[in-house]
């Protein structure tokens, strides 16, 4: 479970096909990319904040978003300052399987 090594841990070594492919410091801050956005109801400004956003199938008013940490952060403001209630808002992966993912695709090529 990558999510809670992710809490336990300093430093991760990321190994494919027994070689170290990075060492990674856990617990780091994201720097934007996909994220999860629930809102408590629907709300009609949605589009003007997040023209990107992406509706998951099966789950209401919850979206797919993405940018960087700025513009996330832009937009978010737009939408609470419309009177938006934010639920949620998490990474679609956590850092720590973002940089997993990428290791182990590279040692894989």
């Amino acid at each position: 479970n990558l999510d809670e090594l992710e809490r336990l841990t300093d430093r991760v070594a990321i190994l494919s096909q027994g070689r170290l492919q990075r060492v990674v410091s856990a617990g780091g801050a994201h720097q934007g990319g996909a994220y999860r956005l629930v809102l408590a109801q629907p709300v009609p400004g949605l589009a003007e904040s997040f023209a990107d956003a992406v509706p998951v199938e099966g789950r209401s008013s919850e979206y797919r978003v993405s940018g960087t940490l700025k513009e996330l952060n832009e937009r978010l403001a737009r939408l609470l300052a419309g009177g938006a209630t934010i639920a949620a808002f998490y990474p679609e992966q956590s850092r720590l399987e973002s940089e997993f993912r990428a290791a182990v695709k590279e040692g894989g090529s």
